[in-house]
């Protein structure tokens, strides 16, 4: 996505700068919110067993 910036259009540039700040704050989010919410969460997120699988 980074090389869209190469482009000399602005709807590629718009569109690489937009997904690269996308990522850079879905990354740190996921790595700090997820496990936080996690540890809030405790023992109640295995209370229940998953059925998504079919169990």
């Amino acid at each position: 996505m980074a090389r869209l910036c190469l482009a000399q259009e602005a709807t590629f540039a718009s569109l690489a700068t937009a997904s690269i700040i996308a990522v850079a704050v879905a990354v740190p989010a996921s790595l700090t919110v997820l496990p936080a919410l996690l540890a809030r969460l405790g023992r109640w997120v295995d209370r229940r067993g998953c059925r998504c699988w079919g169990d």
